[in-house]
């Protein structure tokens, strides 16, 4: 026999058939879902209070589209063995990738102690250009990243390790999305 919690029973928060008890409702998750957008509290709608005004004009979906752009023209070159990933190609991305790693690191460490704009890659051309540079090298890790799922289809690797290649494409389009709204953002002269 299933024994209750004598203290919820008395409340009226459960019963022994599993139903609540008096007074209370069974929870609807339609109704429970829409009253999260009934309030118009949601990211990216520019009166709520948690979205940016700047950003719901426009710039998330266009660096939505760019991101979607992108992942779709390098999986078509790759597709067409227009982009070949061999070892060489890997050792020039992963190096590429550290010293623009470390690029940023140091902007933002002059930034935080030096003051002002840092080494100036938050604003203006220079912005604009590293920018770029970060949708390049996300371009180049997204070739990685089809090769990477390439391999594990052709040597069969276990079904339970396909997390990985799923996380490695979405880590890609992330740095992607996220470059391309920096770059957007200071196109439109909003700076941070």
């Amino acid at each position: 026999m299933k024994t209750s919690n004598p203290i919820l029973s008395r409340r009226g928060y459960s019963r022994d058939d599993g139903h609540p008890g008096p007074g209370l409702r069974q929870p609807q998750p339609v109704v429970a879902a829409s009253g999260a957008h009934s309030a118009n509290d949601h990211p990216g709608n520019p009166g709520s209070a948690y979205g940016d005004p700047r950003l719901a004009t426009g710039v998330v979906v266009q660096a939505v589209l760019g991101t979607l752009a992108v992942s779709a023209g390098v999986l078509i070159a790759y597709r067409m063995r227009w982009i070949r990933v061999t070892r060489r190609f890997q050792g020039f991305v992963l190096a590429s990738a550290a010293g623009f790693v470390l690029l940023m690191a140091a902007d933002l460490l002059f930034s935080a102690f030096g003051g002002g704009n840092g080494l100036g890659f938050d604003s203006g051309g220079l912005g604009v250009v590293f920018g770029v540079v970060g949708i390049l090298l996300g371009a180049c890790f997204l070739a990685l990243d089809f090769k990477q799922v390439e391999n594990a289809i052709v040597n069969g690797a276990p079904r339970e390790e396909s997390w990985m290649a799923a996380f490695g494409l979405t880590l890609t389009l992330v740095w992607i999305y996220l470059e391309a709204l920096r770059v957007l953002s200071l196109l439109r002269g909003d700076e941070r």
